[in-house]
């Protein structure tokens, strides 16, 4: 009976022992689901920042897939939006650049010219830009997905007009208006860039034309016109 009862505690003993897959199954699987969470989490946001990537680009006319119908409503767009950021821009701008603006609207009133700046400032000015594009590619190619995502929703949040008015510093909301102004100058550019083409073609053809002594029509005229506003709109945004 003795050995009858150490051989039942035995077995008692043996069937409390779990197999490690047993022990930890709960809170491998756990594991392994968290794994697969933030996997899929991550997934979806790699997805967000590619389509906000394409949004921006296609905004900054910097898409040659977008038609001409989608650049002139992104033209129009990004117009309504720069005047509302000049407007916010007005409110919030310090006491010493509203006084700087008004010598310059009294200046260009009564015709004085204002001093051009010299080479070596607009070098100066070059250099700087240079040397904030490449910190911006630095600062870019270390950013984690989810910094590069809020800065892309925040960026495309104000392309779109939304969110201006909580803008406090002021330096941030003439950036803002530079990012807008040199995203019209693409979309214009990309806009004459077919015309210019066609221009192009038209003018070598026009060679052709003189050798066989054929007049030439009138659809070269109305390409130069269309290229001459096209230009002219470009330079006045």
């Amino acid at each position: 009976m003795k050995l009858k009862m150490k051989g039942k505690d035995i077995m008692k003993k043996k069937t409390r022992v779990p197999c490690n897959f047993c022990e930890f199954s709960s809170s491998r699987y756990g594991f392994e689901q968290s794994l697969q969470d933030q996997d899929n989490e991550e997934t979806v946001l790699r997805k967000e920042v590619v389509r906000l990537r394409s949004l921006i680009r296609r905004m900054t006319g910097r898409d040659d897939d977008a038609s001409f119908t989608e650049l002139q409503a992104l033209t129009s767009h990004l117009e309504n939006v720069k005047r509302i950021v000049e407007d916010h821009m007005d409110k919030i701008m310090p006491p010493d650049q509203v006084e700087s603006k008004q010598k310059k609207n009294k200046a260009e009133d009564v015709g004085t010219s204002i001093p051009v700046p010299s080479t070596s400032s607009s070098e100066q000015r070059e250099d700087k830009e240079l040397l904030k594009m490449e910190r911006e590619f630095e600062r870019r190619k270390s950013e984690s997905l989810q910094s590069e995502f809020e800065r892309l929703r925040i960026y495309n949040e104000r392309m779109n007009g939304r969110g201006i008015e909580s803008m406090s510093c002021y330096h941030d909301v003439v950036q803002l208006d530079s990012q807008i102004t040199y995203a019209l100058m693409s979309l214009s550019e990309q806009m004459t860039r077919p015309l210019e083409e066609q221009l192009c073609k038209a003018e070598q053809g026009k060679n052709v034309v003189k050798i066989y002594g054929k007049p030439i029509t009138d659809e070269n005229k109305e390409l130069r016109r269309s290229v001459r506003l096209a230009k002219k709109e470009k330079v006045s945004h």
